[in-house]
């Protein structure tokens, strides 16, 4: 009788990067938000609060990850990145200083899009990189020398 696979490849294969997708919503309806809302409204503070405050650290601490992990870990990278976002949207919104007419909110707003597109993109790579270098149950592929 063969063994069944251990549950963390059935979680990989059954939530894929699902939490990621969710993540880019989040930062474009936020984005759509800082542009159509009118500043100071309630609305807006709510829409942008999440992108603000969690995606750019949660998509950062799942970029150095190492490989898919269970939601559980998930929810757990997703507190870090409550401490993470806030640095790491500083030194974005301070590289917008090099660009003219850059520090201002639209180019911060522009850069922190940009920049949580790019971190779910290196996400979404290595997550497909380490199912390829892996089968089903997340055992490594033997490799013909």
């Amino acid at each position: 009788m063969e063994a069944a696979p251990p549950r963390q490849g059935v979680m990989v294969s059954r939530f894929g990067s699902a939490d990621v997708v969710v993540s880019l919503a989040f930062v474009l309806v936020a984005a759509a938000a800082y542009l159509a809302l009118p500043e100071g409204s309630l609305a807006r503070l709510a829409l942008v609060a999440p992108a603000v405050l969690l995606v750019p650290g949660y998509l950062l601490v799942e970029a150095t990850a190492s490989g898919p992990t269970s939601p559980r870990k998930r929810v757990g990278h997703a507190l870090v990145g409550l401490g993470v976002s806030p640095a790491f949207l500083g030194v974005v919104a301070l590289a917008t200083a090099l660009v003219p007419g850059g520090f201002r909110a639209p180019a911060i707003v522009g850069a922190i899009t940009l920049a949580c597109f790019g971190a779910a993109w290196i996400v979404l790579e290595r997550r497909q990189r380490w199912r390829t270098e892996r089968d089903e149950r997340g055992v490594p592929r033997s490799t013909p020398a």
